[in-house]
């Protein structure tokens, strides 16, 4: 009995430690505006219109994208937190946003509204590949200059593959056990 207790915590322990939590901490995000990569211009090109200034890490200290056409600021928060800042020329049309994590420490698991204050209109969000995402505000009318919408992003993470044959190794000891007590 205290071989199966034991390895019935073993398992627990193995499952827990496999699971830690996932955030944004240390990617490398790629975007587009409209389709095209010249769209956004990140923080780290010093938003200057170069190639590859699409590409940028995460900046806690500042916004890590401003679009082309000078309509949006895109703040990502280490925690999944994504506000877009509409400036105030930005009325409906046709604003898509893709954006691709790489050193993403698990899969997008979901992605939703959490502050829909000054704006009208409902933003279109999309989970498009286990590390990318959609957010079109083509319907969204910006009520008050420079206003925030804020989506939040959740990275689910995915068990190391020798933690889940340790795992594997844990429920066969246990069943093992149990199996030899019933004797």
């Amino acid at each position: 009995m205290k071989t199966a207790v034991l390895g019935a915590l073993l398992c627990a322990g193995l499952a827990a430690g496999s699971l830690q939590a996932a955030t944004l901490t240390g990617v490398t995000i790629t975007g587009t505006y409209n389709g095209s990569a010249s769209g956004l211009l990140g923080v780290d090109s010093g938003f200057d219109t170069i190639v590859g200034s699409n590409i940028t890490h995460l900046d806690s200290s500042t916004v890590e994208y401003l679009s082309s056409d000078f309509l949006f600021m895109i703040d990502f928060s280490e925690s999944g937190s994504i506000t877009f800042f509409g400036l105030p020329d930005a009325t409906a049309s046709s604003y898509v946003f893709d954006f691709s994590f790489s050193g993403l420490n698990g899969v997008i698991s979901s992605l939703s509204s959490t502050s829909l204050t000054g704006i009208s209109g409902t933003p279109v969000l999309n989970i498009i590949g286990s590390n990318s995402i959609r957010v079109n505000l083509s319907n969204v009318s910006w009520t008050n200059g420079v206003d925030g919408y804020t989506a939040q992003l959740t990275v689910s993470p995915v068990p190391e593959p020798t933690n889940a044959l340790m795992l594997l190794a844990g429920l066969g000891l246990t069943a093992a056990a149990l199996r030899r007590s019933k004797r």
